[in-house]
């Protein structure tokens, strides 16, 4: 009687274990790849430097054919990723940029070398689809466009800022100036006696024996002229060295008004020594 042998039937296979298995495969020898083409770059630099000029082009052509631009590829490849290997298919420059495609690699090439490899750590860049991987980067370039753009709008607008308000203290200075040449004018020297700035944009300007400050305010108000005294200012009414001392805004005083205004406090300040005199 013959014996039968029992063999024991293969594990049982799906479609999602042999799918994973593929692109398992498929990475690694995409990233074997990336290894050859380092080597294939260190070696394109290690010829072009022993080429004489004009040698280059033609050697590629005839004895690699490669284009210009593959070989330029290449180099640059060996130098971002592999320039600190020394052995054939040494590890790359660091093990997450190690386990990238080639395709992937030279995507990559257009970042700034010092964020690569945190881009690469943060998206899992080895597991996405070179369409995937070029949307990011494309998402990517235009979030810094758009930050730079923000950037740059702010930075003009405090530029024009800092222009409108350098303009109109140029103004304010030039109304100020103005208004001191056409006291100085109107008054006899010594008459009158610019004290400095008040708060504000305010001028102070002290009369030398000046008449009672409720004279002026009369004097003014005859004249329709509104004026404004140091003494309005003091609350307590005991600060002596504000009697005669006028409080002159120029803020808002119109540039052609500045001329006038020194002939007009001198017809005021006339009208209050007069009626002072003759109270």
């Amino acid at each position: 009687m013959s014996e039968t042998i029992n063999v024991p039937m293969a594990a049982q296979r799906d479609i999602k274990t042999v799918t994973t298995e593929i692109r398992t495969l498929h990475r690694q020898a995409q990233c074997m790849v990336l290894g050859y083409a380092i080597e294939i770059g260190r070696r394109l630099k290690e010829a072009k430097a022993m080429l004489d000029h004009g040698q280059w082009g033609p050697w590629l052509r005839e004895e690699v054919d490669f284009s210009q631009s593959s070989a330029n590829n290449f180099m640059r490849i060996f130098e971002e990723y592999g320039a600190q290997q020394v052995s054939l298919f040494g590890d790359a420059n660091s093990q997450a940029l190690g386990n990238l495609p080639y395709t992937h690699a030279l995507r990559l090439l257009a970042l700034p070398a010092e964020e690569r490899e945190s881009f690469v750590e943060e998206h899992h860049a080895e597991e996405l689809s070179t369409r995937e991987l070029e949307k990011l980067i494309r998402e990517r370039d235009e979030a810094r466009r758009a930050e730079q753009d923000a950037r740059e709008k702010a930075a003009a607008a405090d530029k024009a800022r800092a222009a409108a308000e350098e303009l109109a203290k140029g103004a304010e200075d030039a109304r100020r100036d103005a208004l001191a040449a056409a006291l100085n004018t109107a008054f006899a020297p010594g008459e009158l006696t610019l004290a400095g700035l008040h708060t504000g944009l305010n001028l102070l300007a002290k009369l030398k024996d000046p008449p009672p400050d409720a004279a002026l305010r009369c004097a003014a108000e005859a004249e329709g002229v509104q004026l404004s005294l140091l003494s309005d200012y003091d609350l307590t009414g005991e600060a002596p060295s504000a009697a005669g001392t006028l409080v002159l805004g120029y803020g808002s005083l119109k540039d052609e008004a500045c001329a006038s205004v020194g002939e007009t406090l001198k017809k005021v300040c006339m009208a209050a020594r007069e009626a002072s005199v003759t109270v």
